[in-house]
């Protein structure tokens, strides 16, 4: 770290790297938020909490073409458990602690996300992060939602998006809604069956889950991209992060912070350190002081890049052969 600055400031909560552990099973409950802040977190945001805590089906968790397709569901701690036993411990890990709120069922989902933001807030957190996208509601409900929980407190409000065609509509209108920040991207929903049965490999209600790790990684930087170019918002760029260059991909892409879930699963706490030192590391051989200075980088580069800059093969199509020299020595 000598020489690098890491930190930076997202919605006005100053973290000491770009770090954040997100929601999923490494942040399940006040001890793993205390060894995700050992191990060099600049942030954590808690397993979403449902008000009555959740249930994972099982089979809820497979490996999937080099990445992991996910059912996991809510904590199974409710909002009350988190209030009275784990909020209380995970603030003594002395980073921001942003509090993750869900609701499965979409009937009365405003009165109950409202519910829960009020709690959550009075309970210390320092910003909220609200899951929408895994409930079968509308944009437009999802919208009344943000609008309703950025009433509760003062608090800032990051909302969770999934991979979209539209992302920069869908992100606009969240940030119309009252969203403060946006986590981009979770993972695109996957399925993968068993040819002997027929039966999916997942045991969630319909067999699907979401497609986490490595796969995901550069649809993540696109999102990112995309969205930091059309929307006026911090994000945090999460999916895919297993290294120091995949993280700072993602905010040369415009994100301002880093989510962490797969990789700390397969690799244990100490990836965060990893992954930390890496990103500095890099950054100190490449002379920049401040990761802050990198953010954007990507758009302000193509911003400037004019028809003269690009090149193109000078036989039109690039051939079969020159094909598979590339992609067997990537």
């Amino acid at each position: 770290m000598k020489g690098v600055d890491l930190s930076v400031e997202f919605c006005g909560l100053k973290l000491r790297n770009p770090l954040i552990l997100t929601p999923g099973p490494m942040t399940q409950d006040g001890e793993s938020i205390l060894q995700a802040a050992k191990y060099g977190a600049g942030a954590v945001i808690n397993r979403s909490i449902e008000k009555k805590g959740g249930k994972d089906p099982m089979p809820c968790l497979s490996s999937l073409g080099g990445g992991i397709l996910n059912a996991t569901t809510a904590s199974a701690s409710s909002v009350d458990d988190w209030i009275e036993r784990e909020f209380p411990k995970a603030k003594k890990a002395g980073i921001p602690i942003i509090g993750s709120i869900f609701v499965l069922k979409a009937k009365s989902a405003i009165a109950e996300y409202t519910e829960l933001a009020g709690k959550v807030a009075d309970a210390g957190a320092a910003m909220l992060h609200v899951v929408t996208n895994y409930v079968d509601m509308s944009l437009d409900e999802a919208r009344a939602i943000i609008a309703s929980v950025k009433k509760t407190s003062d608090l800032p409000v990051c909302v969770n998006l999934n991979y979209a065609y539209d992302i920069e509509r869908v992100g606009g209108l969240m940030r119309k809604a009252g969203a403060d920040a946006a986590l981009v991207v979770d993972g695109p929903w996957a399925m993968k069956i068993d040819v002997s049965t027929g039966m999916p490999i997942i045991g969630s209600p319909d067999g699907t889950g979401h497609l986490c790790g490595r796969p995901v990684h550069p649809l993540s930087v696109y999102c990112v991209y995309k969205l930091a170019k059309a929307v006026d918002m911090p994000l945090i760029g999460s999916g895919g992060v297993y290294s120091g260059e995949d993280a700072l991909e993602l905010m040369m892409a415009g994100a301002t912070a880093v989510g962490l879930q797969s990789s700390v699963i397969t690799g244990g706490f100490e990836k965060i350190r990893e992954i930390r030192d890496e990103m500095s590391q890099i950054l100190e051989e490449q002379g920049v002081k401040s990761v802050k200075d990198i953010v954007g980088k990507t758009i302000r580069l193509v911003k400037g890049r004019t028809e003269k800059d690009i090149k193109y093969h000078e036989k039109g199509n690039i051939s079969l052969s020159e094909m598979r020299k590339i992609l067997r020595n990537p």
